[in-house]
């Protein structure tokens, strides 16, 4: 399962969120079964990032604009370090 996400990720395909949320039913540890991606390149990441920075993904109308307010929060807080 873990490469199929990994798969369908690489290619840019949007993941629904009830697949995910199975995956990470079966996953104890899901920083690990994203091994060697930064946390930009997986939702997963993302979403936990987004969590990190106080940004609520339910506050977007979609996950396109949820990732750039997430990136964009992560490169501020980069340059304010």
């Amino acid at each position: 399962m873990r490469h199929v996400i990994d798969m369908a990720a690489d290619r840019g395909a949007f993941i629904c969120q009830t697949v995910l949320y199975l995956f990470f039913k079966c996953c104890d540890n899901p920083s690990i079964c994203f091994r060697g991606k930064d946390w930009h390149e997986t939702w997963p990441g993302i979403v936990a990032k987004g969590q990190e920075l106080g940004i609520d993904e339910s506050n977007f109308d979609g996950p396109q604009e949820f990732r750039a307010a997430v990136i964009r929060a992560a490169k501020e807080r980069l340059k304010a370090a």
